[in-house]
């Protein structure tokens, strides 16, 4: 039950735990006239993010032919849109004739519309509007998510079940070209050239939502200007961080204790970008684990860092390799990801997808296959045009703009065959922003943007919703 009552907010009810009758206000016995009239009196024509609960409840008051109000009269209570929901479904007018609902919007953008009827009358309706923040990148964790939005500044949300659909500015004047998530933690480039951080812990000091109250710490000044930002950071271990610069230099800094910066060092951190990858022109870059992958200008893919488990191909015996190493494979490649424990998969001009490096919880997509240093192809006929990685597991976009799913899924399971997911939704592209569970997607033609927690989506129909929009600023 508490799962159910999370959206509701305040507003309509949720007393200890409580649904009280008609949103706050218990049921009244009818005086035995007869009701003539449904009116609308609260919550018309809202505006809000796509599976939040808007801010105001819906209300209606039931008259006689007098004008006078009906008490204890059952009010239906009705949505048109995939999704949407209304709660309590049924409700009795109070001593003034008034019953209330709370609606939580539906998944796709565009007019959303309830209906609340009583008996035979005719049926008074409403109207709300979702609107998507329209953002750059977006990632996170399946608790709380960032993104930097287009006038630059970085908002962070939640998802609804955990709060109101508001997106909350941080408190700063930096304004961002670039952000990710790694390590519990969004780093990214700013305007002035900046390399600024801000914890996930300190979004929520005293356990309140609070990114206004986080503090943002500027870390390197002077950075080279990149396009894009990526980072990663096993289990117990600082992230890496990487980007590509002017001409497609890729520059790596952080924890290098496999090579991963690219260097040709090994152990030492490093705490900037002192000078970038050589030999390397590239157009993507990937991170995973203590490994780093670069896609080139050629569609080649080359890697360097953590050789143990066949990231890298290196000398037999070798565990580390600090210099771009090609993949050994003939496939030229136009998207790629990595997960954290080191395992990357690209997508092919051929539109497949080819995975190496660490067999963890059926990540590399194909059954009874281990480590390998050579690409392998993952099961199945889909065709493919984009892929992005969560965890220990990936996220991919059919031509048909699906969504394939496989790797690891969290508590409930993993899977090394890859299977669709949240069919009868159409997603236009998958937003860079990097995250722990969460994934943030262009959804629809032009329809916002949309973030889910990849391990939750083969959840059952009573669990928390598994789309919602990126609130506005």
């Amino acid at each position: 039950m508490l799962r159910v009552l999370a959206w509701l907010g305040p507003r309509c009810g949720v007393v200890a735990g409580a649904m009280l009758m008609a949103c706050g206000e218990g049921p009244v016995q009818g005086s035995g006239a007869t009701p003539a009239l449904i009116a609308v009196i609260a919550g018309d024509a809202q505006t809000g993010p796509a599976m939040y609960a808007l801010p105001e409840s819906l209300g209606v008051r039931v008259t006689n032919a007098d004008g006078v109000a009906q008490p204890g009269v059952t009010v239906q209570w009705a949505v048109e849109n995939r999704q949407a929901a209304l709660h309590p479904a049924t409700s009795l007018t109070n001593a003034d004739g008034i019953a209330r609902a709370a609606w939580r919007l539906g998944v796709d953008e565009g007019e959303q519309r309830a209906v609340a009827s009583v008996a035979n009358l005719p049926a008074a309706r409403f109207t709300a509007s979702i609107r998507s923040g329209d953002v750059r990148e977006a990632g996170g964790s399946a608790t709380m998510q960032c993104g930097r939005y287009v006038d630059d500044l970085v908002r962070c949300w939640q998802p609804p079940a955990l709060g109101g659909g508001r997106a909350i500015a941080l408190d700063t004047e930096l304004r961002f070209t670039a952000l990710a998530y790694a390590g519990e933690e969004w780093c990214g480039i700013t305007q002035d050239q900046l390399f600024a951080c801000f914890q996930a812990r300190d979004l929520v000091p005293g356990g309140t939502f609070r990114p206004d109250a986080a503090p943002v710490q500027s870390r390197l000044t002077g950075m080279p200007e990149l396009s894009g930002l990526v980072g990663a950071a096993p289990l117990e271990e600082p992230p890496t961080w990487c980007g590509i610069g002017t001409g497609g230099a890729v520059w790596c800094w952080g924890d290098n204790r496999a090579g991963q910066v690219g260097d040709g060092t090994i152990g030492t951190a490093r705490e900037a970008p002192t000078a970038p990858v050589p030999g390397l022109v590239a157009v993507q870059v990937a991170v995973g684990g203590r490994t780093v992958c670069a896609l080139a200008s050629d569609r080649a893919v080359h890697c360097w860092g953590d050789a143990s488990r066949g990231a890298v191909m290196g000398p037999p015996g070798v565990t580390s390799v600090p210099a771009p190493t090609p993949l050994p494979t003939a496939e030229r490649f136009r998207a790629i990801a990595g997960t954290t424990s080191g395992t990357f998969c690209a997508v092919s001009l051929a539109l497949q997808i080819w995975c190496w490096g660490a067999a963890v919880d059926g990540a590399l997509g194909r059954n009874g296959v281990g480590d390998t240093a050579l690409p392998v192809l993952v099961e199945g006929t889909e065709v493919y045009v984009d892929i992005t990685a969560s965890g220990d597991g990936f996220l991919a976009l059919t031509i048909d703009r699906d969504l394939v799913t496989w790797g690891g899924l969290g508590a409930i399971r993993s899977s090394a065959t890859p299977f669709r997911v949240l069919r009868g939704y159409v997603f236009a592209g998958i937003l860079p922003g990097g995250g722990d569970g969460a994934v943030c997607l262009r959804y629809g033609l032009g329809g916002g943007t949309r973030c889910l927690d990849r391990r939750t989506v083969v959840a059952g129909p009573d669990e928390p919703p598994l789309l919602h929009g990126v609130p506005e600023g």
